[in-house]
């Protein structure tokens, strides 16, 4: 579950992305958590200026 929404940065830029393109990177309760946790550790980081949210596959977000 750890791997459903990753976090990096470099040059200043976060990025957050959605990994399970299996199910169009549909969000469940769980990657909800992920996406909230990977966020906070990424505005915790002073040198980021801007944080990118992608998904992985064809897909950004699937789901209603």
């Amino acid at each position: 579950m750890e791997h459903q929404v990753l976090a990096s940065s470099a040059n200043g830029v976060g990025r957050l992305t959605f990994n399970r393109p299996e199910q169009r990177n549909a969000m469940s309760p769980q990657m909800l958590e992920l996406f909230h946790e990977r966020l906070k550790e990424l505005d915790g980081d002073r040198e980021i200026r801007c944080i990118v949210i992608d998904g992985c596959g064809r897909k950004f977000r699937g789901g209603r």
